[in-house]
Parts: C-alpha cells; sequence; structure tokens
C-alpha cells in the first residue's frame, strides 16, 4: 500500500495540536511526551544529544562492537565475553535455515505481494509452530535469535521467488552481516567492505526506545500473547507510512530530483503545499540524529569507493536547502537510503532490511514487559454527543 502526499497533508492538519485540555483532562494527541513505563534498554538523552544502548553510545558500539555483541547486548543487559560472543554467533548460525512448509508458503504468494506483508505473514506461521503458552525468559530468547536470524532467509526466499529463481543458500559460516547482504541481494560473496558496512547498519537501526512498532509490540506483549504476536504487530505498525518506508521515499524523492541543482526548488515547492519531505524530523530527537551523523559518513565512503555519487550529492543538496528554511535536521532514514542504493538492495527492502535489525530491540522490550506486566489500556476523552434516547418502535412508525 502507498500513500500519496494529500494523506501526509491531512495527517499535518490533524496533528497541530498535541495535547489539548477538556473539562479538566488533559489528552496527550499521539500520546505525544508521555512516559508509560521505565526502561534500561535504551535512552535518547536531549541534553547530549546522545543515543545509548544500555548506556552505550551508538557511535561506539558502531565503531567497536558486531551486530552480535549488540544481540547479546540487548537480550541480555551487558557485552558479551568472548565465549558469549561465540555463543551468539552460533546461535544465529544454527538458525539460519526456513521450515519447508514457510518456503512452500512463501512460493504460494503473489509475487506482487508487499515485502513487509510477506514478513508479517511468514512471522505469523513461524507462530504456529510454537506452544500458545507463555515462554519462559529463556524460550523468548531463543525464539528472538531465531528471528533475528530467519528475517533475512524469507526476504531472500521472496525476492528470488518474484524473480522466478531459486532461493539463495545461506552460509552457517559467514558472519550474520554477510548473510543479510548476500540472502537480499542475491549475490553469495559480497565484497568485505560491504559486509563491514551492513554489520554498522543493523547496530545503527537495532534499537531506538518506544517508537510506534516498539510501543505496539509492547501493548501486544501485556495482554501476555507469544512473542510471535507481538512482533507481528510490531511488524504491521513499521509497515505504516508515517513510521517505516521513509528511506525508500527518501530515494524516491533524490530520482525525483535528478540533480543537486534542483534541490532547492523541490524543498521550496514542497514545502509551500505544506507536504512532507521524508527523512527529516525525528519525534523524540530536539536535535540532529546521531544516527544521522553515523550515516553521513558511511554514506561517503561508500558513495566515493563505488564511484557513484549520484544520490547522495542530491542529499546534500536537499540537507542543505531544508536547512536554509526550517530548523530540522536529518532523520536516521535519510542517509541509509543512500547507503541502501550503493549496497545494491532493492528499494521495496529499505524497510523490511530495517525489521531484521530492530527485531531485537522489539524483543528485548516484550522481554522487559513481561518482567513487570501490567496490561497497556490507556483511555480516550469522549467529546462525542450526550445522552439521547433510543426511539421506540412507536416513534419509528
Amino acid at each position: 500500500m502507498r500513500f500519496l502526499d494529500e494523506e501526509f497533508k491531512m495527517h499535518d492538519r490533524m496533528s497541530t495540536t498535541a495535547s489539548e485540555i477538556t473539562d479538566d483532562v488533559q489528552v496527550h494527541r499521539g500520546l505525544a511526551g508521555v512516559y508509560i513505563d521505565h526502561t534500561t534498554i535504551c535512552e535518547i538523552d536531549n541534553d547530549t544529544h546522545k543515543l545509548r544502548y544500555r548506556g552505550y553510545d551508538i557511535a561506539e558500539l558502531v565503531q567497536l562492537k558486531s551486530f552480535e555483541e549488540v544481540v547479546h547486548l540487548l537480550l541480555y543487559g551487558e557485552l558479551p565475553n568472548a565465549m558469549e560472543r561465540v555463543l551468539t554467533a552460533d546461535q544465529l548460525a544454527l538458525y539460519t535455515t526456513l521450515p519447508q512448509q514457510l518456503r512452500q508458503i512463501i512460493e504460494l504468494l503473489p509475487q506482487s505481494a508487499e515485502p513487509m506483508a510477506v514478513l508479517r505473514t511468514a512471522v505469523s506461521v513461524l507462530g504456529c509452530e510454537t506452544s500458545q503458552t507463555l515462554p519462559t525468559e529463556d524460550e523468548c530468547r531463543q525464539a528472538a535469535l531465531g528471528l533475528v536470524a530467519q528475517f533475512p532467509l524469507i526476504l531472500g526466499a521472496f525476492e528470488a521467488h518474484r524473480k522466478s529463481q531459486p532461493a539463495p543458500l545461506p552460509c552457517r559460516d559467514t558472519p550474520h552481516a554477510h548473510r543479510v547482504l548476500s540472502q537480499l541481494t542475491g549475490n553469495p560473496e559480497p565484497e568485505a567492505q560491504d559486509v563491514v558496512i551492513m554489520d554498522k547498519l543493523l547496530v545503527i537501526h537495532a534499537e531506538h526506545e518506544l517508537n510506534a512498532s516498539c510501543f505496539s509490540a509492547r501493548v501486544t506483549a501485556s495482554t501476555l500473547s507469544d512473542p510471535y504476536a507481538a512482533i507481528t504487530s510490531a511488524i504491521g505498525t513499521l509497515s505504516g507510512a508515517l513510521h517505516g518506508g521513509a528511506n525508500e521515499r527518501v530515494l524516491e524523492n533524490a530520482e525525483k530530483v535528478g540533480e543537486p541543482s534542483r534541490a532547492d526548488d523541490f524543498v521550496a515547492e514542497v514545502l509551500a503545499r505544506k507536504s512532507k519531505i521524508h527523512g527529516f524530523g525525528q519525534r523524540g530527537c530536539k536535535a540532529e540524529d546521531p544516527r544521522a551523523v553515523i550515516l553521513r559518513g558511511i554514506a561517503e565512503e561508500l558513495a566515493t569507493r563505488k564511484n557513484d555519487r549520484r544520490i547522495l550529492d542530491i542529499l546534500f543538496a536537499l540537507d542543505t536547502a531544508m536547512r536554509k528554511r526550517r530548523d530540522i535536521w536529518p532523520n536516521v532514514d535519510f542517509y541509509s537510503a543512500s547507503i541502501l542504493y550503493n549496497l545494491g538492495i532493492p528499494k521495496d527492502l529499505f524497510t523490511p532490511l530495517f525489521a531484521c535489525s530492530r527485531v531485537i530491540g522489539w524483543s528485548a522490550h516484550i522481554l522487559e514487559q513481561w518482567r513487570d506486566n501490567r496490561l497497556l489500556r490507556p483511555k480516550a476523552k469522549y467529546v462525542g454527543l450526550p445522552y439521547r434516547p433510543v426511539p421506540s418502535a412507536e416513534t419509528n412508525r
């Protein structure tokens, strides 16, 4: 499903008032600024403009740790020692297979299906093979590791299906980032430097506190549903155009602009229509997204190495034009669009790739929700018509 700019304008008009008071009841539209619980998983620090996973700065994690180590950090609360690092990598490798029934189901899906819909369906199928009783913490962690390993396999199987090609075979003896890149591009031997960049992307996208998809996962988990149901809820939420898909739209905008010299006119025209320019602004962040700062450098290095700066130079021009008119900065989706383009990832797999990483953050939040669970059930202030008596049958004659 694709949303038109007019629908984004409608969203903007409806969201002008984030908080309002009605009859002494303060209503926070979109739950803006509302804290619903405590967390030890992720902190968006607006005072220092930092993002931290369990206290570790994202910039340091990207530079010094692998995605497998971050998986362990989010699931267990601490960075792994040498033995734990190997064990986590081995467990991910162990799950690099899909049930035959799931492969058959993927091959029965329309080749025109949305990849996010395929991913959502596949997770539901995987959930059918498990007990419906609430799992233990260890069982939930194993389910999370299985999903981290299987998400790229699901996407690789579907990418092969819609090309009428055999699904690529995953290699258990490679880093997880290698498997992700090979599955999504169909290239069994991606460049080593590209694998390093994919690993950094997975680390950067692994967690971002209580955004819409994470909140959806926690709402479902709070009912004591199983982890597959909670992850399915998160995928469904991420598939919405106001949450996921922004990096895909960033690439579409860059292609529409065509060349850097046209960026200023494009920005002026879109803002005059009061439409949204994807890749700018981050609800919850009051300054430039620290992830965007990291990604800008990665995008520069990759585009130069690939000798293809076409998209990146347009993005630089869009960034300059936007800053000239609005006090707003690029978010995580902006420069990731250039990176994924230069890595050869199909455009409609940008958001599913995001899910391949974020599934570990969702899983950490599901575990945290269950440790001190309370059913999430907010209220809505009624502002409709007052009491009206129901007409009798005689009145209706």
